[in-house]
This record gives C-alpha cells, sequence and structure tokens, in this order.
C-alpha cells in the first residue's frame, strides 16, 4: 500500500475504494475513536436542538423551547474540541495502518491528546479567516479552504505548528487544486447522500429515530476522515517519498 501511495497519483474512484478499504480493516478501533470521542457530544447537541424545535425534520423551523435552543448553540461550540480529538485520533490509525504498524485505541487517543489544545486553536483560526473571507468574497473564501484543506494533517502528522502547517498544505495543494476541491465535492455528496437516504429509511421525528440517523452520520463522517487522511499521503509521498 505504502509504494502504491509513493508511486501513483490515486484518482477519485480509487482513493476511495482504497479508504474504503482501510475503514473496513480498522473499524473497530475508528468507530471506538468517534463513538466514545465524538457522538456523545453530538447526541446531545441534536437533542437539544430536538427539544427546541417544533419539527426537527422540517426545512422551515420554529423554535419553542429558546432555552434548548440557545443551550445547543453553546454546546456546539464546544464541540470543536471532541471532533478535533476523533481527526487527530483517526489520522494517526490510518498513517500506521499505511505503514504496517499497529496502533491500539488507547495509543491513537494518548498521541492524539498531549496537542489537542494547540491543535483546537489552530483549527479555530482557521475557520474564522475562512468564514471572514466566505462572507466578504466567496470565491477568495473557497481558495483559502481548499488551499489549507490539509493544515491539520501537516500538524498532527508532520509536527508543523500555526503558519508552518498552513504553508505545508498549500504546498501540497499547489499543482492539486481542483483534485482536492472535486474529492471535497465528492464527500459533500456522500455526506448529502447519507443523510437522504437515512431520513427516508428513519423518517419518524422522534429521539428514537435521531439517534440512529447520528450514529449514521458519525460513521460516514468517520469514513470521510479516512479519505482526507489518505488523500494527504498520497500527495505527501509522492511528494516526499519514505526512503
Amino acid at each position: 500500500m505504502l509504494a502504491e501511495l509513493e508511486n501513483k497519483k490515486l484518482g477519485i474512484i480509487p482513493l476511495l475504494s482504497l479508504a474504503l478499504d482501510i475503514y473496513k480493516k480498522n473499524f473497530k478501533v475508528l468507530v471506538a475513536v468517534v463513538t466514545t470521542i465524538y457522538l456523545p457530544v453530538v447526541m446531545i447537541n441534536n437533542i437539544l436542538l430536538f427539544l427546541s424545535l417544533d419539527n426537527f425534520n422540517s426545512l422551515t423551523l420554529t423554535i419553542v423551547n429558546p432555552i434548548a435552543y440557545f443551550s445547543s448553540i453553546i454546546f456546539s461550540l464546544f464541540s470543536i474540541v471532541p471532533i478535533h480529538f476523533a481527526i487527530m485520533a483517526t489520522t494517526v490509525v490510518v498513517e500506521r495502518y499505511v505503514l504496517c504498524e499497529k496502533i491500539t485505541y488507547t495509543t491513537a487517543l494518548k498521541k492524539s491528546f498531549s496537542r489537542l489544545w494547540s491543535f483546537c486553536l489552530l483549527g479555530v483560526r482557521v475557520f474564522i479567516v475562512f468564514e471572514l473571507r466566505l462572507l466578504l468574497l466567496i470565491i477568495p473564501g473557497v481558495i483559502y479552504f481548499i488551499n489549507c484543506y490539509f493544515f491539520s494533517h501537516a500538524f498532527i502528522l508532520r509536527d508543523q505548528r500555526g503558519n508552518a502547517a498552513l504553508s505545508y498544505s498549500r504546498a501540497l495543494v499547489k499543482g492539486n487544486w481542483w483534485k482536492v476541491f472535486f474529492i471535497y465535492i465528492t464527500q459533500m455528496s456522500i455526506v448529502f447522500g447519507s443523510l437522504f437516504i437515512t431520513l427516508r429509511i428513519f423518517p419518524a421525528n422522534d429521539i428514537v429515530a435521531l439517534l440512529l440517523r447520528t450514529i449514521v452520520a458519525i460513521l460516514v463522517g468517520s469514513y470521510i476522515f479516512v479519505i482526507n487522511t489518505l488523500l494527504f499521503l498520497n500527495l505527501d509521498y509522492r511528494k516526499n517519498p519514505i526512503v
């Protein structure tokens, strides 16, 4: 697998296929990461939204419980910590697997926890700059987002900090901007497609259906983390092959 990532420029279909293979072979540890760290936070946030809106599935929402609604907004702000934790742990697991190194759930969490807060701060910084550029002019915002697409992987796997992580990402994206953009669009299609399917399978507007839909969304999100890590490794190993 390492040789394939170093020698081949993976297209969208091979990338998705290889990511799915890695996802299945590391399913237990990857699911353990997202369900114990990220799922509880998402569930609490969604339950608060469920209690605050008249119809959680409707496109036109009416707030019936302002306290629950504003609590969900505040709670969602704190969700940045567990989602960054899950991204870090997943990224570590995927590269260790590619390098044929076994890693346990506990080891992945320990390696991620030591750098969690600095990673979260960098993530917040990137998000704020992206939102400001998007609000002012959409195209510069999109360009910035794609250029910074791999800042998290540079931080986690290549020990880059602050501007160094952003520069590392831009160097990988250079010459591959449209590829990264189309892969991102593909991922969003997967996310919204899975959302549409789960809404058809679990259409009820109740807590049980909400729980099932949230679990599916978390599992799909974990697969997306794997795709992004594999794309990073493919671009990085081709640019900086392991001797």
